[in-house]
């Protein structure tokens, strides 16, 4: 009629039902055309076939991800459900194995938020519970994932930002979260800029931070007066004059900082000696960028010193097993050998210690003792992460008691 539609010539496959398909990120409008012949029209083509099977294959494909997307949602849900009921491990462990990290790490986010807004008289419960959950997956799949989930823990440091005021909470998860990309040492996730803490305050220069979260800078933001992360603000800038790259990234090269730029690090180390909540662990740092100078008395004197302001076991026995190391540096095994003692009367598990003196009485044809040595600490499978190993990854060498208070604080 008057409509100006022009009717399909015979032959022509008519559109007979448009179909709407929701996918997770757009929705596509698909057209199915359906075959049915005009009289006297041409039979359906091949092509055609071909075509209308590959729209279904396209509409059953978003079907299937729509149902994925749920069951990861419901998933997440029931993982955030018992972290929040104290089922720390469970719930980590049950995360920590699922066969697509990706999938998860692009569906947490949301699935998160929903979570929390069902009860909106526990939201700071909950804020507390996804942000400890997120830092203790991230530690289930470091060696591995650290450069995918990273993002993640940013995320959930800016939920805990978001409502006002630091608490108690805020305070322990980024100590933990300190610790953890340490562990990675990543540097630039942490600070975006190689400079000492003394000379750029707690602001990062405008532009330097780039794709980089500067994490511990807003950090020491919200803390700006607290000693452990203005210590860790220097481990992390010595990173910068090691080789050792950050975890799941590949090599880059460095060029070495002689001496005098290492050392650059020393006065602000030496106000922190003075403050006792950081002390021991600021004069092994100092004592390990001494002793990389080849300044092994200064070096020596450094670690001597941490040992009886140590807080605990494990700062007291890297202590004295650095300062055992350096003594055997200076020719001095009879006193390391004493050093290496007192490290294992304060940590009796320390593997580093036992060979260091297993090595020791080796050398002086004491082989029965080495072995014997050798063989009481290794002869059976108990497990345990020798402190002197750690001491290059900051506080991560802390982590599982970082952890513990983590989790002691999601319900105050």
């Amino acid at each position: 009629g008057g409509s100006g539609i022009v009717p399909a010539p015979p032959g022509t496959i008519k559109k007979r039902k448009c179909v709407l398909v929701g996918l997770s990120v757009t929705s596509v409008v698909i057209c199915l055309r359906w075959g049915t012949r005009v009289p006297g029209g041409a039979p359906e083509t091949t092509m055609t076939r071909s075509l209308r099977a590959v729209l279904l294959a396209v509409l059953l494909a978003g079907t299937t991800a729509s149902v994925s997307a749920r069951q990861a949602e419901l998933e997440i849900a029931e993982w955030l459900d018992r972290y929040l009921a104290g089922q720390f491990d469970a719930a980590v462990r049950l995360a920590a194995a699922t066969p697509d990290v990706e999938v998860l790490r692009r569906r947490l986010p949301d699935a998160a938020r929903d979570w929390m807004a069902r009860e909106p008289a526990q939201s700071k419960e909950r804020r507390a519970a996804v942000a400890g959950f997120i830092l203790e997956l991230t530690h289930a799949r470091l060696e591995t994932d650290w450069g995918r989930l990273r993002d993640l823990v940013e995320w959930a440091c800016d939920q805990l930002r978001r409502p006002g005021p630091s608490d108690r909470f805020e305070r322990a998860w980024d100590e933990a979260s300190i610790a953890l990309a340490s562990r990675a040492r990543d540097r630039q996730w942490l600070l975006a800029f190689p400079t000492l803490p003394e000379r750029q305050g707690v602001r990062a220069p405008r532009g330097l931070l780039g794709a980089s979260p500067g994490h511990l800078i807003h950090v020491r933001q919200r803390f700006p007066d607290d000693a452990s992360f203005r210590l860790a603000h220097v481990v992390a800038w010595t990173w910068a004059h090691d080789a050792e790259p950050t975890r799941n990234e590949l090599p880059r090269l460095r060029i070495a900082s002689a001496p005098p730029q290492q050392l650059a690090a020393l006065d602000t180390l030496e106000a922190l000696t003075h403050d006792p909540s950081v002390a021991a662990e600021a004069l092994i740092v100092a004592g390990r960028l001494l002793f990389s100078s080849r300044r092994y008395q200064d070096a020596w004197r450094s670690f001597d010193a941490a040992a009886p302001v140590a807080r605990d076991h494990t700062t007291r026995y890297s202590a004295h097993f650095w300062a055992g190391r350096t003594l055997e540096t200076l020719g001095r095994p009879k006193e390391a050998a004493r050093a290496y003692l007192e490290a294992l009367a304060a940590l009796p598990s320390g593997e580093s210690a036992t060979l260091a003196l297993a090595s020791l009485d080796f050398a002086d044809n004491r082989y029965s003792d080495a072995i014997s040595r050798v063989n009481e600490r290794f002869g059976h499978a108990e497990e345990s992460i020798d402190p002197a190993r750690l001491t290059g990854y900051g506080s991560f060498i802390r982590w599982p008691a970082l952890k513990a208070a983590m989790r002691a604080e999601v319900h105050r």
